[in-house]
């Protein structure tokens, strides 16, 4: 895969959201939408795309602020590019440089809505935090990679697959489990009020630990404060997350 100024050509494009199949049996599936949209997809609405920078491209295609995303659409950022989101109404996501990453709802045939969103992270990284949930309700939200999965409820998290063989997950607050791709009954779960972090390694990298205890990295605290805000201000909804009032959206 060549990755030039940091974006995929189109004919890599192409091959990755071909490959879906294989990276299925990674832990990735990869949506194969491609060019143009399908049409009997339109109805299947995952979100907006709310603010951007640099060069940000929707299943290939450079895109404008104020778009709408649909299930199984990829999104790709360049290099020095950030694109922010609401998905579903519910999620507010900062998707950082260099990121190639598709959307998929569990979308029941019947429903006009999601019912609960999952993110496959082939590159880069993603920044995201939901509203707060009532006890009663059901809402799962994934980021995959090929290495591991990060499984959240009504929580803030950070995301980033950092090479082939390894994953950097950070719970910024509330619950998260950390799930390794190739061993899932390893699986640990953390509830917390402070980042804790983790970098996940795939069987065979060398290293001989799955999870390693990690420092912060690639997000901070004013991050999630301007994401709180968005999802505020977009949808009507607050967080969970402790506010701070030195940051700004």
């Amino acid at each position: 895969m060549r990755i030039v100024d940091g974006l995929l050509s189109r004919r890599d494009f192409l091959s990755v959201a071909m490959t879906a199949g294989a990276m299925s049996a990674a832990g990735i599936i990869v949506g194969s939408r491609a060019f143009p949209a399908e049409p009997e997809l339109k109805n299947r609405l995952a979100g907006k795309i709310i603010k951007i920078k640099g060069d940000i491209r929707v299943n290939g295609n450079p895109i404008k602020a104020g778009i709408e995303v649909f299930d199984k659409d990829i999104l790709t950022t360049g290099n020095k590019s950030q694109a922010w989101a609401i998905l579903d109404n519910a999620i507010a996501a900062q998707f950082n440089q260099n990121t190639l990453v598709s959307i998929h709802g569990n979308i029941p045939p019947e429903a006009n809505s999601l019912k609960g969103l999952e993110l496959n992270l082939v590159s880069g990284s993603v920044l995201a935090q939901t509203r707060k949930f009532d006890k009663a309700e059901e809402y799962p939200f994934v980021v995959r990679t090929p290495v591991a999965t990060a499984g959240v409820r009504g929580t803030t998290f950070y995301v980033e697959h950092m090479s082939p063989e390894k994953t950097y997950i950070c719970a910024c607050y509330k619950e998260v489990t950390f799930t390794p791709a190739a061993n899932p009954g390893l699986a640990i779960t953390k509830n917390v009020s402070k980042h804790t972090a983790y970098i996940i390694n795939a069987p065979g990298d060398g290293n001989n630990e799955i999870f390693n205890p990690a420092g912060l990295i690639g997000h901070d605290d004013y991050e999630i404060e301007a994401l709180r805000k968005a999802l505020k201000k977009e949808t009507g909804h607050d967080s969970e997350y402790p506010r701070r009032e030195d940051s700004s959206y």
